[in-house]
């Protein structure tokens, strides 16, 4: 077990847990996909896993001139928020971040009642590190 020192608290972390991610969610769940952008009227996914594609397409995503990113108008926050509740079925994270940043508004949407249950929030640590945690 390696012993990592995070503000000021030991932590013993099992070997097997070095990897770039720590999910609280399911244990080794992996990053398939996250909300980039869900502000204004329009939701950003950007995705990991190409598995998504189809189901994307199904809610009514369209692919951009970013291979990996799929984009879609909403016309009202009751059609946005049944989007985000499709994406989080999805396993789709949330990006947390500054200044209504996805998992903001999902949590706005959440606390008006048009929304549900418990997501996957991403944020990062670094580049090409993240944390997942259930929200």
């Amino acid at each position: 077990m390696t012993s990592y020192r995070i503000q000021e608290a030991d932590l013993e972390v099992p070997d097997t847990w070095q990897d770039q991610s720590i999910n609280i969610f399911e244990p080794g769940e992996a990053l398939r996909a996250y909300v980039e952008k869900a502000d204004a009227d329009s939701i950003r996914v950007r995705i990991i896993d190409r598995t998504l594609d189809a189901a994307l397409h199904a809610i009514g995503f369209s692919k951009t001139a970013e291979n990996d990113v799929y984009f879609l108008d909403v016309p009202d926050g009751t059609q946005k928020a049944k989007v985000l509740d499709a994406l989080r079925l999805l396993r789709v994270a949330f990006s947390a971040g500054k200044e209504w940043c996805p998992s903001e508004v999902f949590e706005y949407f959440r606390d008006m009642g048009l929304l549900s249950g418990k997501y996957l929030r991403v944020s990062w640590t670094q580049p090409g590190q993240y944390l997942l945690t259930d929200a």
